[in-house]
């Protein structure tokens, strides 16, 4: 495959590559975050295992992310 590509077209396509992982991982930092400020948000009225079902974590998952934010029950 690399015989395909000229140097300067590899570097293009790596550039292009490394700047839509870079896109990728700061919209999942986002979601992050905001799947982190409605569990905390949520978590006084909602039971753990609901939140764990309408999220599709697992309660481990969601306790960690209540105890990363110094919340939980």
């Amino acid at each position: 495959m690399s015989d395909d590509y000229t140097p300067e077209e590899a570097r293009q396509l790596l550039q292009q590559i490394g700047a839509g992982f870079a896109k990728a991982e700061g919209e999942r930092q986002l979601a992050m975050q905001r799947l982190q400020v409605s569990i905390r948000a949520f978590a006084d009225v909602v039971p753990i295992s609901q939140i764990a079902e309408l999220t599709g974590l697992s309660r481990p998952t969601v306790y960690k992310v209540l105890e990363e934010w110094g919340g939980g029950r």
